[in-house]
């Protein structure tokens, strides 16, 4: 059984390129989810094998799929600055840019694991094309849903089969790119 969707087209959740410090750029949720993210890697996890938690499976996913690196960062203690970026399918995303400026996104299936070969290749069906916006502006997304029988069974591969996707931006302050690498986990 999917999990709910709590973020809609009306209350999406929001998603930053974001300065930290002058020159120190990263990908997060809005502060207003942080709390929010950290609590969707302890959800208990479906279908649920007894006291798991959606952390479990993420952790031994990572640990099944040939990693690069020993922990994906938004888990990683030693990486307390990424915050997790956990969207559900079906669930609709708006990326910002704080200070305001110009800005590109992208999402892909994450390198740092073996990718899903039948699953999209990204959570939003941009089929690896990047998204321009001006600045001030912002781009809304939904996470795709898995093909369904008449039934509502899925038939077919989703994002939550992939899991792991990267967040990459370009951002354009004072005409100097830089790129920006965040990691996300798409759930059912």
């Amino acid at each position: 059984m999917p999990k709910p969707r709590e973020y809609t087209a009306d209350d999406p959740l929001v998603i930053q390129i974001v300065e930290h410090r002058p020159g120190d750029w990263t990908i997060q949720p809005h502060p207003k989810y942080h709390a929010k993210m950290h609590g969707r890697l302890n959800d208990p996890d479906t279908p649920p094998p007894p006291g798991k938690v959606l952390k479990d499976r993420i952790l031994d996913e990572w640990k099944g799929r040939n990693p690069k690196q020993p922990l994906p960062d938004f888990i990683n203690p030693a990486h307390p600055e990424h915050i997790p970026i956990i969207i559900r399918q079906g669930e609709f995303v708006r990326f910002e840019c704080d200070p305001p400026n110009d800005f590109e996104i992208f999402a892909e299936k994450n390198q740092l694991v073996d990718p899903d070969a039948n699953a999209p290749l990204d959570p939003f069906g941009w089929n690896g094309l990047h998204q321009s916006v001006v600045k001030g502006g912002s781009i809304m997304a939904s996470v795709l849903l898995p093909p369904v029988d008449g039934s509502g069974n899925p038939t077919g591969p989703c994002p939550k089969d992939q899991g792991f996707y990267k967040f990459r931006a370009v951002v354009d302050p004072n005409g100097a790119a830089i790129a920006v690498d965040p990691d996300g986990y798409c759930d059912g």
